[in-house]
């Protein structure tokens, strides 16, 4: 009896101390919370608070916060990178004659072009994958006239279709030009009692020797056919008794840069002349022609080109002399849906 008196005695006495012990020592602090940046720049002088401490803020783009329960995994995934930047566009051509540079891949261009003969003409053309260009072009530079008068007139429309596939410059080896080798062939066209095709195939090297100078140059190989209504044809080539000599011509221009935006170009190419004939068979001929201008680029996508085009070189005739204003547009529009 007396010993269970005294075990209650010890564990009511040892309750009790727990209870006191417990009460002297007071509550448990709570955690403290994670100051934000502003607090943290506000905080009073002796007070260091670590960075790697601070919350960051939710509107800062630079960090990418832990995502809060229930929130969803896409809004806190960090933003994806921009995409890459589209290669610089290249002068596909001078004002007429072809040059090495090709159009980057799903990259279009088009243009329209008048002189003073009343002729407005058009082109256009898309890269193929950075390594070609298909186009379309009409165009008045083909030429046409009577032996009894000999007042040539162009012949408009004449539209042709061409291909061109290249390699860029610098890009097998150092300083090596780009080179481009293309083909352009007219659709049949009948006419003024005669039935004309012409082709060109030619060769196209562009250099650009500094950034204010580059200079093009090439050849090309042309062959053209003209038919009566009799059904008498004559040929380039078959003119030529099988000389390539008299078929091949070279061509080639200069383009300056003195400002960032604008250009000045020259260029000298050839173009055939059909000759008409009562009672005799037709004739075919390769005329130079000479153009001259200047270029501005309003802004990535558009350019205005203007000049002075002599369309026979050979007899100096300033009468028979064209100025001519182009507009040209180049959109990546393309390329940049293809790309996402």
């Amino acid at each position: 009896m007396r010993l269970s008196c005294v075990l209650a005695a010890a564990a009511a006495v040892s309750v009790l101390g727990g209870a006191v012990r417990a009460q002297e020592a007071g509550p448990a602090p709570a955690p403290s919370p994670i100051p934000t940046p502003e607090e943290a720049r506000s905080s009073p002088p002796g007070e260091e608070i670590d960075p790697a401490d601070a919350a960051p803020a939710a509107d800062d783009p630079g960090t990418s916060p832990v995502p809060l329960p229930g929130e969803s995994a896409a809004r806190a995934k960090p933003a994806s990178p921009e995409p890459a930047s589209l290669p610089p566009v290249q002068r596909s051509n001078i004002f007429y004659s072809p040059t090495g540079h090709i159009l980057p891949a799903a990259v279009v261009q088009a243009g329209l072009s008048v002189d003073t003969g009343g002729s407005p003409v058009g082109e256009v053309a898309i890269g193929l994958g950075d390594v070609a260009e298909f186009g379309l072009t009409v165009t008045d530079l083909l030429r046409a006239r009577h032996e009894d008068d000999g007042e040539p007139d162009g012949l408009f429309p004449y539209a042709l279709a061409h291909f061109k596939m290249g390699v860029a410059e610098d890009r097998m080896f150092r300083h090596q030009p780009a080179v481009a080798l293309g083909f352009r062939k007219s659709f049949e066209r009948d006419t003024d009692e005669h039935r004309s095709r012409v082709a060109e195939l030619y060769l196209a090297l562009s250099k650009e020797l500094s950034s204010a100078l580059t200079v093009h140059a090439g050849a090309s190989f042309w062959d053209a056919s003209l038919e009566n209504l009799d059904g008498d044809e004559v040929t380039l080539h078959g003119m030529s008794g099988g000389s390539a000599k008299n078929q091949l011509r070279p061509f080639g221009g200069v383009e300056l840069r003195p400002l960032v935006r604008a250009q000045i170009m020259a260029e000298v190419f050839w173009v055939p002349e059909l000759v008409y004939r009562a009672g005799a068979p037709e004739d075919i001929r390769l005329r130079p022609e000479l153009a001259w201008g200047v270029g501005y680029d309003l802004s990535d996508w558009g350019q205005v080109q203007a000049g002075v085009r002599v369309p026979d070189i050979g007899e100096v005739n300033l009468l028979d002399a064209q100025i001519f204003g182009q507009f040209k547009i180049t959109t990546t529009r393309l390329r940049s849906a293809l790309g996402r």
